[in-house]
């Protein structure tokens, strides 16, 4: 989660991370949402060594025991009232400049129920919704998802077939 965004839709923002990508791309900005797993992120630069080398691998401690931040837990399993919870939080600056809650990845349509389930909750609560994506999954309920979203920020990488699905894995024809 990103909080007070200036980007990924207008206003101020809460961005809510999916992970899960069924996609490759290159250039992806978020390679830490490509798993559907909650992964550990390990950052050398913050490693004090404060525990002994095990069978080569530079650090033993579970992520909560790390006193300096080096080992990080990506991605957590959440409920869409949690969520809501905590976007709600926010309201205030949502209020005060015409923004809201996007939903990016990942690819977050990956997760459709989920995503169409906390939107719509969203939007009952007076929050304005956006969606990143690649629009190449196929959509299970178009309809729901459309009246639960304000505005759609969609990816288009490769229009050629072929090459998007070389490069990406996306096929531009996904219906």
């Amino acid at each position: 989660m990103q909080r007070y965004s200036l980007h990924d839709g207008g206003g101020i923002r809460t961005v809510v991370f999916l992970k899960g990508c069924p996609f490759r791309c290159p250039w992806c900005c978020n390679p830490e949402n490509l798993s559907f797993e909650p992964e550990v992120s390990f950052k050398e630069r913050l490693c004090i060594h404060c525990s002994p080398r095990v069978n080569g691998r530079l650090c033993e401690k579970p992520v909560e025991d790390c006193p300096t931040g080096a080992k990080e837990l990506l991605g957590r399993e959440r409920g869409v009232d949690d969520l809501l919870d905590e976007v709600l939080r926010d309201r205030v600056f949502y209020e005060e400049s015409g923004g809201g809650v996007t939903l990016s990845g990942g690819e977050c349509l990956s997760r459709q129920r989920f995503a169409i389930d906390f939107l719509t909750r969203c939007k009952q609560a007076g929050i304005g919704t956006a969606v990143e994506t690649t629009l190449a999954v196929p959509l299970e309920d178009a309809a729901a998802l459309v009246s639960a979203t304000d505005v759609f920020l969609v990816d288009f990488k490769i229009a050629d077939r072929a090459r998007s699905l070389r490069v990406t894995g996306i096929d531009p024809e996904v219906r």
